[in-house]
């Protein structure tokens, strides 16, 4: 759930919502088995990358990019495209695969992530 500034009071609505459809959706790919650009299961972690929003869409083993202000990602890394998910793309670890990614920061162009399930971090240089 995104707020253009601090939400104001108590119980302020979301000015937008990444994920689902609208705020009663809850189902994980929003009940569909395959992901898609604008959909995540179990998101745990995210950082500002830029005018980017990075989302480790942890259950799908891959990471989001978002530009600021829209609602279905432009921009992915740990999967070969938006339909596709698996621990390892379902093979062995690779330095561009990712399984169960959790913790995500971000410094200047560089996006460092806990690749949770592999026991290791990666670290990407984003493209402009």
């Amino acid at each position: 759930m995104l707020w253009q500034g601090f939400p104001a009071r108590n119980g302020q609505p979301a000015d937008a919502i990444l994920g689902q459809a609208d705020a009663q959706g809850c189902d994980l790919n929003r009940a569909a088995y395959y992901p898609s650009s604008a959909t995540v299961n179990m998101p745990y972690a995210l950082a500002v990358l830029g005018d980017r929003l990075v989302v480790a869409d942890t259950a799908n083993s891959r990471l989001l990019g978002f530009a600021l202000g829209t609602m279905a990602a432009e921009w992915l890394t740990g999967q070969p495209d938006f339909a596709s998910k698996g621990d390892n793309r379902w093979g062995s670890p690779a330095r561009d695969s990712l399984c169960w990614p959790y913790g995500l920061s971000a410094l200047g162009e560089s996006v460092a992530v806990a690749d949770s399930g592999n026991n290791r971090v990666l670290i990407w240089q984003a493209a402009p």
